[in-house]
């Protein structure tokens, strides 16, 4: 008697074959070939992705971009962006990393540079750079030089100042939330750094862009001095 999966109904062939094709005796590739029709119609049915199935999983998933700009700038077969001996005044792009698959993300940027310096951010819409002046943001620094005293900026501008006067190395944590809806993204941003006179800062606070827009990507603004580093991002659920 022919056998078959709960799901599918997939015939399981083997046993052999007396070559007679009917329903209830058939020649094994004839089997093999109706369930390989019916597991491709099933993925198209349900988008039975891998992307998909990662999704419905807690955790967190590293995102490979679509693609990136800037000399020096290179995506890893990891998925992570390498920058190698990127000159002062740059700015890169990071395209393809929000979609509809998460809701929330998380950016990690590793940078080491020759010098202090400023690092800011926009947000990209199919590669194009958003700049206007809804970019609100309140950031708390706390500086060893200054005897550990924080101090408060806010504004809203046309970028945000992910990190304004900071030293030579750091890594900058950025989490977002809802970056390709059509609604306000929140961020919340953790930047720690330090130089090699032996001072450290951190930067906490609020990145919110005060429009309802929905974005794929993002742009980072080096403010002046030379650098290399690493950057990843990652899908949140």
């Amino acid at each position: 008697m022919t056998q078959t999966t709960p799901k599918l109904a997939l015939v399981k062939p083997g046993g052999g074959s007396t070559g007679l094709n009917t329903p209830a005796d058939r020649v094994d590739i004839d089997v093999i070939n109706a369930n390989s029709d019916k597991i491709d119609a099933f993925a198209t049915q349900t988008d039975a992705r891998l992307d998909t199935v990662e999704a419905a999983k807690a955790g967190a998933y590293k995102i490979t971009p679509t693609s990136v700009t800037g000399s020096g700038v290179t995506i890893d077969g990891d998925g992570s962006v390498v920058l190698s001996s990127l000159p002062g005044g740059t700015t890169f792009q990071i395209n393809g990393v929000f979609s509809a698959r998460f809701r929330a993300y998380r950016i990690l940027f590793r940078y080491d540079a020759t010098d202090n310096g400023s690092w800011y951010l926009r947000y990209l819409s199919a590669g194009a750079e958003n700049t206007s002046s809804v970019y609100r943001y309140s950031l708390t620094t706390q500086s060893s030089s200054d005897g550990g005293a924080p101090f408060t900026s806010v504004g809203m501008v046309n970028q945000f100042p992910v990190a304004a006067a900071v030293s030579s190395r750091g890594l900058v944590d950025i989490t977002l939330d809802g970056p390709f809806l059509s609604e306000l993204t929140i961020a919340s941003l953790r930047h720690a750094a330090n130089n090699d006179a032996g001072a450290a800062w951190e930067v906490t606070g609020n990145l919110t862009y005060g429009a309802n827009v929905a974005f794929d990507g993002f742009s980072l603004i080096s403010g002046g001095v030379a650098f290399s580093g690493i950057l990843k991002v990652y899908g949140i659920n």
